[in-house]
């Protein structure tokens, strides 16, 4: 399966399914059944989540992420302290090309997405 399972064909797939439904709803003008929307819907959840292994985002992981992000912001504070502009500017930028704004203030170090 490692080989053989093309994920990008498989979203494009999920895509298409969700426009053909909608232009249905739209062409129709009538609302899609009760019992074609529930089993679209579970098999819209049986891929994304079973499949594809997605799964929301929790509060949990709310907090495990933002533990990583302070433990990051402590890292290159202790750069900044020695110093090492290099790596204080590397975890920053780096952090920005994942869409992560680190913010320096009088308080401390912030992060936030962009």
């Amino acid at each position: 399966m490692d080989d053989d399972f093309n994920t990008p064909k498989a979203l494009a797939g999920l895509f298409e399914l969700i426009s053909a439904i909608n232009t249905f709803v739209n062409q129709t003008e009538q609302t899609i059944g009760k019992s074609a929307l529930e089993k679209v819907t579970t098999a819209a959840h049986a891929l994304v989540y079973d499949i594809f292994g997605l799964r929301p985002m929790t509060e949990d992981a709310g907090q495990h992420l933002d533990g990583v992000m302070q433990l990051i912001i402590d890292l290159r504070q202790q750069a900044r302290n020695e110093k090492n502009w290099t790596i204080s500017d590397t975890i920053r930028d780096r952090l920005a090309d994942l869409n992560i704004i680190i913010k320096d203030g009088k308080e401390g170090s912030e992060w936030s997405l962009n």
